[in-house]
């Protein structure tokens, strides 16, 4: 039962004045930004802006300088990462890399982490319901070498939700897929997110994506420099920033 005092909306990511050095580089200018539950939240910018590095710096894949970082309102801990999925841009894979969609899939879980002694039965009963859900079931016998770039994500996204996570943190989700590709897969996400009843916080430079389905828009520039519903955000920042231009110098 949800007690009265309990906040609607809670917080589930959250960083507070965070700076950023790479030696005498400052990636990240005081950043500060929340995602609540439910929400679809994007953060854009030019290249170079900073906006993976924020992104790692939420998941505790880098240290910030300064600042702080909350996860489901508590200080970063294995525990709370563990209830949000990572999907990053890309997977860096060795050409010798050999598993099939369906034995990867099963490294994800402890039922079928040792899918090497178990018959293919066993292992899809495990899986068959995200494969399914997820529209990845007719790729499980191929080579996960073999995919393209958005049947990769599709299976990244699987893989990550078969932890059951709250969230989804997704790093350019449609780097390497192609035009027509891309419509597609991001109507396909938010789907995914309403039937996982997810909250996603997606780094993106699909501003068509951004206008129509995200709830809440940062615009990063080393710094903030905008934030709010898309249409404000992104007009608020348009004298600034354009997918065009490059990140502005730090000292600018």
């Amino acid at each position: 039962m949800k007690l009265e005092s309990e906040e609607p909306n809670p917080c589930l990511m959250e960083m507070q004045a965070v700076c950023l050095k790479y030696g005498n580089h400052e990636a990240l200018q005081n950043v500060s930004l929340r995602v609540l539950r439910g929400q679809r939240v994007a953060l854009v910018g030019p290249n170079g802006a900073g906006k993976t590095s924020a992104l790692r710096c939420l998941l505790g894949l880098i240290q910030p300088s300064h600042g702080t970082v909350k996860l489901f309102g508590k200080p970063r801990s294995k525990a709370t990462m563990s209830r949000i999925g990572y999907v990053p841009q890309r997977l860096q894979l060795n050409s010798s890399f050999q598993l099939t969609v369906r034995e990867f899939l099963s490294l994800r879980i402890p039922e079928t982490r040792s899918w090497f002694w178990q018959n293919q039965e066993t292992v899809e009963g495990h899986i068959a319901s995200i494969s399914c859900d997820l529209e990845v079931d007719h790729l499980l016998n191929r080579p996960l070498m073999k995919l393209s770039g958005g049947q990769m994500q599709r299976v990244l996204i699987a893989f990550s939700l078969l932890t059951r996570p709250e969230a989804l943190a997704l790093d350019e989700p449609t780097a390497g897929v192609d035009v027509f590709g891309e419509k597609a897969f991001l109507q396909w996400l938010v789907r995914v997110q309403k039937q996982y009843d997810l909250t996603v916080f997606m780094v993106s430079h699909d501003l068509n994506w951004v206008h129509e389905s995200a709830d809440w828009v940062y615009v990063l520039n080393q710094k903030i420099i905008a934030e709010g519903p898309p249409d404000q955000a992104l007009s608020n920042s348009f004298f600034q920033w354009s997918p065009g231009k490059s990140a502005i110098p730090p000292n600018s």
